[in-house]
């Protein structure tokens, strides 16, 4: 049986990868934080995450892997300058000839999004990063403005292709 280490500090998080891995017949263990994951790699007979570690604490930040500009559907969003515009050569529809405004607020949400397709991002790393950690608990926030930016980004705001809503863990952006 395969070993896992599963590190994440949303206690839900860490629950849903628990139980999806063990379904799948790993062996997991689960840490709140790198100080716990790093006392559990301790006994590793390997010492490959103590290496990792390692390298990882000392090649410093990462840079964003953020685009400015990408294409979502027909439209193009421009985090720098937090516009939305149809690309010329995309079908009519809704929004032809003209570009819509991100607000800051929205901006970052798509940014945090955008840093990760395909992934699902707990709504409270959503909340504590755009908002800040006092409002971790304000999921209403999130709803409220996934909404308007399903409005300025999706065709069909009420069957999203590319914000998507997993219930009760977080988002994912779907290209």
């Amino acid at each position: 049986m395969k070993r896992v280490l599963v590190v994440d500090d949303e206690p839900r998080m860490l629950g849903v990868l628990s139980t999806a891995l063990r379904a799948r017949d790993y062996s997991v263990s689960t840490a709140p934080d790198a100080g716990a994951a790093l006392r559990l790699a301790a006994g590793c007979p390997v010492g490959r995450a103590r290496r990792w570690a390692a390298r990882r604490s000392s090649a410093g930040p990462r840079p964003s892997k953020t685009p400015g500009t990408v294409g979502l559907g027909p439209y193009t969003v421009d985090l720098t300058e937090c516009t939305i515009t149809r690309r010329p050569d995309a079908p009519p529809g809704p929004r032809t000839g003209h570009s819509v405004h991100l607000t800051p607020t929205e901006s970052r949400l798509l940014r945090m999004l955008l840093r990760s397709p395909e992934r699902l991002v707990a709504g409270e790393a959503l909340l504590r990063e755009v908002w800040g950690d006092e409002h971790r608990k304000d999921s209403h926030y999130l709803r409220v403005y996934m909404a308007t930016l399903r409005q300025k980004l999706e065709a069909d705001p009420a069957h999203p292709q590319h914000l998507i809503t997993e219930p009760g863990l977080g988002y994912r952006f779907r290209r």
